[in-house]
């Protein structure tokens, strides 16, 4: 695994150490499709593996085995991206995080795929170490994903502000309507204008049960407004979100310097 990592290293944009952690780094990625060998016929033994464990690691993350054929499948949130960020150490993947540049009705969106972490290292605040790298690589401040997690939801939350829809504004105001229905047009499952709640979005729920947050009042938004039951559901929230505050000037990864 290290001429893997070393790999990595060698092919980004950006390499840095994360935090004060000793041996723990993100490398950036530009154009991962190019990079990686994207086709499967110029995937090399090592960029197969580095995308095995990355595999391997969402399927952890998220407490199940993702469908690899689906829209959503890993390898596609890996190489289907313009942006992917590799938290590693000297021999080891821990976790990634990818973002695709769009353009919705003439304006520009950074699309976040979201976060994969090994569960080994959740709540090290490395999640927020992978998002905000994430974001300081977008080409828009306008940043749109999907989720189904509270837990996602308020991570990003921390980040940008505001975000619709929200607890406190779960009607999408009517200038940001366009843009969600131009984004999901002619993508898996039903819009709702209003709400940006997104009816069957997924082909089957992407946990094993649904993580909630340690704010109630977003746990019982996200149960009401997905229809949420025993920690399952097919829908999800599509989310507009200001990254304004999120510096784009990449220097150590702390919450308070990429934060403006």
């Amino acid at each position: 695994m290290k001429k893997a990592i070393e790999y990595l290293r060698n092919h980004a944009v950006w390499n840095g150490k994360v935090r004060s952690t000793a041996g723990v780094e993100a490398s950036i990625l530009n154009n991962p499709t190019e990079v990686l060998g994207g086709h499967k016929s110029f995937l090399t033994p090592l960029t197969e593996l580095i995308i095995h464990e990355m595999t391997t690691i969402a399927n952890d993350s998220f407490g199940a085995v993702l469908n690899e054929s689906s829209k959503d499948g890993v390898r596609q949130h890996i190489l289907g991206t313009d942006i992917l960020v590799v938290l590693h150490t000297q021999d080891k993947i821990l976790g990634f995080s990818s973002g695709k540049n769009l353009n919705a009705n003439g304006q520009d969106i950074y699309w976040a795929h979201g976060i994969a972490l090994s569960s080994t290292f959740k709540g090290s605040g490395y999640a927020i170490d992978l998002n905000l790298l994430l974001l300081a690589m977008r080409n828009s401040n306008i940043v749109a994903f999907t989720t189904q997690n509270p837990v996602a939801y308020c991570l990003m939350e921390r980040s940008c502000q505001p975000m619709y829809p929200s607890i406190t504004t779960p009607i999408v105001p009517a200038q940001y309507r366009s843009i969600g229905k131009a984004l999901l047009n002619a993508g898996a499952g039903k819009l709702n204008p209003e709400t940006f709640v997104v009816s069957n979005l997924y082909d089957k729920c992407l946990y094993k049960k649904i993580p909630t947050c340690k704010f109630a009042g977003v746990n019982n938004w996200f149960e009401r407004s997905l229809c949420i039951k025993n920690g399952q559901s097919n829908n999800g929230f599509l989310v507009i979100a200001d990254a304004s505050r999120v510096s784009t000037d990449l220097g150590p990864c702390k919450y308070d310097i990429l934060l403006q």
